[in-house]
């Protein structure tokens, strides 16, 4: 599993190359909490482009990003998730809950 990031305006952009389960949780939350914790970034956009995965402890995850960030009055949007994905986000309301777009445009669209 590989993760990067770049800041576009204020917004952290992540890929995650891989899985998003509870094997890699610890690793992929390192990289990720300083971003959630720190008031400069405004939004934080995950390209789920390359995930091929999402375990229940990944949803979990993504629900207390949204929380936290969203207590903040900050953006958290999910883009290019794959449609079997997508499809389980539905299931479980995760796509109610959290702005999921089609593209990276639209994600930092809605973010400002």
């Amino acid at each position: 599993m590989e993760i990067t990031h770049q800041i576009k305006d204020k917004i952290g952009i992540f890929w995650i190359d891989g899985i998003f389960a509870e094997s890699q949780l610890k690793r992929i939350r390192s990289y990720i909490e300083p971003f959630v914790e720190d008031s400069s970034v405004e939004g934080i956009i995950f390209d789920f482009e390359k995930v091929e995965y999402v375990d229940s402890s990944g949803v979990g995850m993504l629900v207390a990003w949204y929380r936290d960030l969203k207590e903040q009055k900050r953006q958290f949007v999910l883009c290019r998730v794959k449609t079997d994905i997508y499809k389980m986000f539905e299931l479980v309301g995760i796509s109610a809950l959290i702005s999921i777009v089609a593209t990276e445009k639209e994600a930092l669209e809605s973010c400002q």
